[in-house]
């Protein structure tokens, strides 16, 4: 499995995509129709399972330097930079992450009948956050900052509904 991944390049691409397959997936759940975005939402998560199930296979356990790094400069004159890395702790906060959320998904097939566009691209947004959280090493925002601003989200969208936080 290692030559597989190794041959496709995966070390270069893979923290990349965890964190921009499910941005990407909030604003298609946002833009569909309200009766797929659950199963948008159900694809993507599991697609990103797939997609980190390979750190685990890829991660090489003898060292403790971080691994799967991936560096580029955002705007160099301020020194600000996109620097993600994964070290055997956050590997496995990752794989945590990415194992719940279609499991999450599954779980609101039958009990979200309203909003389904606006809850369905939240967890999404927050499946983006959660793993950016354990992967981001580097950025003008903080990771934590945007988990907030999620959650805050997610307590507007619920009370709208009558729901409290």
């Amino acid at each position: 499995m290692s030559d597989f991944l190794l041959s496709i390049g995966y070390r270069s691409w893979a923290l990349d995509m965890l964190m921009a397959l499910p941005l990407a997936a909030a604003l298609i759940v946002l833009l569909s129709r309200a009766e797929h975005a659950k199963w948008i939402a159900l694809w993507v998560t599991l697609a990103e399972f797939v997609i980190s199930s390979g750190l685990w296979w890829a991660f090489e356990p003898g060292t403790a330097a971080m691994q799967f790094e991936v560096r580029h400069a955002w705007i160099p004159d301020w020194g600000i930079t996109y620097y993600l890395g994964v070290d055997g702790i956050s590997l496995f906060m990752v794989l945590l992450t990415t194992f719940t959320m279609p499991l999450a998904v599954l779980g609101s097939f039958n009990y979200i009948k309203q909003h389904e566009r606006s809850y369905y691209a939240l967890l999404a947004s927050t499946t983006s956050n959660n793993t950016s959280d354990r992967i981001m090493r580097s950025l003008w925002c903080s990771p934590r900052a945007c988990s907030v601003c999620s959650s805050l989200l997610i307590c507007l969208c619920s009370t709208s509904s009558g729901r409290s936080c």
